[in-house]
């Protein structure tokens, strides 16, 4: 637990060096905030991941062309 807990101590640190008062991120615009957005989660490939896994055990022999289409 000990070993565990200093290296996500060291990840903190770095992660939260990365917002320092001088680092890029401080330092960065608002256009390149929007330019460096992303969703925070994957919520858009699960979905369709899973209606895929749902649409190949109805039609197993489906290639992956066919859903797509």
């Amino acid at each position: 637990l000990i070993e565990f807990l200093e290296g996500a101590l060291k990840t903190l640190l770095c992660f939260c060096a990365e917002f320092a008062p001088n680092s890029i991120i401080a330092k960065s615009t608002a256009p390149q905030w929007e330019l460096a957005h992303m969703e925070t989660t994957n919520d858009a490939n699960e979905g369709a991941l899973s209606t895929l896994h749902i649409m190949l055990r109805c039609a197993p022999h489906m290639s992956l062309s066919q859903f797509n289409a």
